[in-house]
């Protein structure tokens, strides 16, 4: 066995004074102060415009009180837990005291995004709403009165047909102070789910149960890790379309393969057990780009005219082979994959 050569260094500790990274501390009482917004189930047809606020969820009234104390150094601000942290917009003066205060995306919940605010005013903690790292920690607070938290929900963006829930249990977000976490929303009871009706299609018979023969090929034609065969192509056959289909996305459901890194965004799938070894299936655009496996694509699959009502569509897919270790052994090489599809 071959042993990586190693430095051993030596660490010479001189009299000098290193100096004390601050942090939050919490002085009394408990932190955070927890708000539980009960999840609910809502209905939007696919049409809602862009800006729209759909719905709210009232006050959940605040758990917890607390003090706090920094050097005033330490960062501050909202960690946004179910999307990204930057904004994708700003809340208006019509919806409690969210005037000002960032909407956050939901990945969950494409198309949807929230606005929080503190209901005792508009200043507090309702301040601290902005990206964390936006603001600076206050050197002292004390939260006597909990309050209640509300949250407004509005369209961002398009939306897409079907039932898109966030868990219950989820943590849309905290307010921190350095590093202490000094408020958190939740959604507790049950899921937040958001139904989008509206355009769609069917999946034909003969796609619904779709079977893609890969051909047979000899051990001798894997020459390496990385090497794939010729992409076979297929088909997914739509039909009975709502009139104003103009964007189909898929979405994959499949084990990644283990023996790749990137296997779930570059849509490699894990082989059945008991045959071949050492390769994967790997499902492709039509033009040979990697689809992703369990989350929808960023680009739609279709993107074009708004189809007539009643009309048929063709989504060319295409698969092949990836091998993925220095040797391959013979066997069957089947893989299964189901798939969604959403509309816009």
């Amino acid at each position: 066995m071959r042993r990586s050569p190693r430095l051993l260094l030596g660490l010479a500790l001189l009299g000098a004074s290193l100096p004390l990274w601050a942090s939050c501390s919490i002085d009394s009482g408990t932190a955070p102060t927890l708000y539980n917004h009960s999840g609910q189930s809502k209905s939007l047809a696919i049409t809602t415009s862009v800006g729209a606020h759909p719905f709210d969820f009232g006050g959940a009234q605040g758990i917890n009180t607390w003090s706090s104390s920094c050097d005033g150094s330490e960062a501050a601000g909202y960690l946004n837990m179910v999307g990204s942290n930057s904004p994708l917009g700003y809340a208006s003066g019509n919806y409690g005291n969210s005037n000002g205060n960032p909407i956050y995306g939901i990945t969950a919940l494409p198309g949807i995004g929230y606005a929080a605010s503190w209901n005792l005013s508009t200043t507090g903690l309702n301040s601290y709403f902005q990206p964390y790292g936006n603001l600076s920690a206050p050197t002292s607070y004390e939260l006597t009165d909990p309050s209640s938290m509300r949250i407004d929900f509005f369209v961002m963006s398009s939306l897409w047909a079907g039932s898109w829930c966030l868990s219950a249990g989820a943590t849309l977000g905290e307010i921190r102070f350095g590093d202490q976490t000094v408020a958190r929303l939740q959604i507790s009871g049950e899921a937040l789910c958001v139904n989008v009706t509206g355009r769609t299609c069917s999946v034909s018979s003969g796609s619904q149960n779709l079977s893609v023969a890969m051909g047979g090929y000899s051990l001798s034609q894997f020459s390496g890790i990385g090497y794939t065969t010729a992409p076979r192509p297929f088909n997914l056959q739509l039909e009975s379309c709502t009139g104003g289909v103009a964007q189909v996305n898929i979405m994959f459901n499949a084990t990644a393969d283990s023996d790749v890194s990137d296997a779930s965004e570059q849509g490699v799938v894990q082989l059945n057990s008991g045959g071949a070894s050492g390769v994967a299936l790997q499902l492709l655009r039509s033009d040979n780009t990697p689809l992703p496996l369990n989350r929808y694509p960023d680009t739609p699959l279709y993107s074009g005219s708004s189809l007539a009502e009643g009309a048929s569509l063709t989504l060319p897919l295409r698969a092949r082979y990836l091998q993925t270790q220095s040797s391959v052994t013979a066997g069957q090489a089947n893989a299964s994959v189901t798939f969604n599809l959403i509309y816009q």
